[in-house]
């Protein structure tokens, strides 16, 4: 991710978080108004996926990120390859949700990956798990 503090390398260099969860965050933030966790204010992905259960991911599976209806991108190497690296929203002690034993739907919500074949990723890219690798 171009820009981004982890972007120069390393198994952190993106942040996936499921559409779901942001959700549940911008949900739980309006209807408990200074209630949140630490993490609604620290954490922020790069890439928003809808529709993929991220907790079905381990660490060593790949992505392919592609546009839309670009099945042939596959064939020439046109598309961005993540390989999944490890879970990135852990609880800490210090968040006011954790430390009173209040539920937080975000573990398992978010994952970390490395760029294994970078290029451009846009709203509305198609995400798939590439089995065979």
């Amino acid at each position: 991710m171009e820009g981004d503090f982890h972007a120069d390398g390393g198994d952190r260099q993106i942040s996936l978080f499921s559409g779901e969860g942001r959700q549940w965050m911008e949900t739980f933030k309006t209807e408990n108004a200074g209630q949140e966790g630490l993490c609604f204010t620290k954490f922020r992905e790069n890439i928003t996926i809808q529709g993929l259960p991220l907790q079905t991911l381990r660490a060593g599976m790949r992505l392919v990120v592609e546009a839309p209806f670009a099945a042939a991108s596959i064939a020439t190497g046109a598309e961005v390859l993540l390989e999944i690296t490890g879970e990135a929203k852990l609880c800490h002690d210090e968040c006011p949700l954790f430390s009173a034993g209040r539920a937080c739907r975000l573990a398992g919500q978010s994952l970390f990956a490395k760029v294994l074949h970078g290029g451009v990723v846009r709203t509305g890219d198609t995400i798939i798990i590439k089995e065979n690798f």
